[in-house]
């Protein structure tokens, strides 16, 4: 039950992205950089799963809702070709061939789009490739029924269409203060086999900058190997006290520049 909210800012004259992933066991994710076929590809990379998203040395980002974990490894691969795609229309037209199901954002720094397939018992249907509208906020929750019937959704939206930068629609997704803790974007479950938020994932084309903050599971990154100044995409880690209290553990070690970043709950 994934959570995407998409927007443009015209103060940063930049679509941002940010999704919120959620799974019901706690992943090892890894950050990776890729230069094959010429194409650099940074992107976040489920060790379990193989499911991928991220951002190309042309600004084409992407971050997809499935609501079918089991669906991961196939669409993480499409996501992976398309991340070879120079353009936001090539790379939302190649997630629109290869079928990756659910609704699918593809964007840079100019251009937003989503593409819409729904599944029927394993026939793809309700397939929509648009262009979104800068005008509008857009939020997506990967879940059966209308949206605006879950509290979590409409929460999301509200904080989306307050937000102003890129560091406010983080903060709008990472609210907690519903009792119901499945109602908030940012859900902070310890309930065994609960649905809960493994990760945030934040675009910025503008910045060419992937964050990822991690909030139950490994993330494990070499940065010696992702943030070369003559490369032309960039990863950031985030963290804050407010996130440390739920028992987040950093590990660094100096000899070989690998960061570990522990979500323990």
């Amino acid at each position: 039950m994934c959570l995407v909210a998409v927007k443009y800012f015209p103060q940063m004259s930049s679509w941002v992205g940010i999704k919120n992933r959620d799974r019901s066991s706690k992943p090892l994710i890894r950050v990776r950089k890729s230069f094959r076929r010429g194409v650099e590809r940074l992107y976040i990379w489920d060790d379990s799963t193989k499911y991928t998203e991220g951002i190309n040395e042309f600004g084409v980002s992407i971050l997809s809702a499935g609501f079918d974990a089991e669906r991961d490894t196939v669409d993480g691969l499409a996501i992976r070709t398309a991340l070879f795609e120079q353009t936001p229309e090539l790379a939302a037209q190649k997630i629109f061939d290869l079928r990756v199901r659910g609704r699918t954002y593809i964007f840079t720094q100019e251009k937003a789009f989503v593409v819409h397939i729904e599944d029927d018992n394993g026939t793809p249907v309700n397939m929509v490739n648009m262009q979104l509208s800068p005008s509008d906020p857009h939020v997506f929750i990967s879940t059966e029924g209308p949206m605006d019937e879950f509290e979590r959704w409409k929460v999301a939206m509200k904080e989306t269409k307050l937000s102003r930068n890129a560091t406010e629609l983080l903060d709008g997704m990472s609210v907690t203060d519903a009792e119901n803790p499945q109602d908030n974007p940012l859900i902070i479950d310890t309930k065994r086999r609960s649905m809960r938020t493994i990760g945030q994932t934040m675009i910025i084309p503008s910045e060419m900058t992937m964050h990822y903050r991690a909030i139950w599971g490994d993330v494990r990154f070499r940065l010696d190997k992702l943030n070369s100044p003559s490369e032309k995409t960039f990863f950031e880690i985030v963290s804050n006290r407010r996130l440390i209290n739920f028992g987040e553990q950093f590990e660094i070690a100096d000899n070989d520049n690998l960061i570990e970043e522990k979500g323990e709950m």
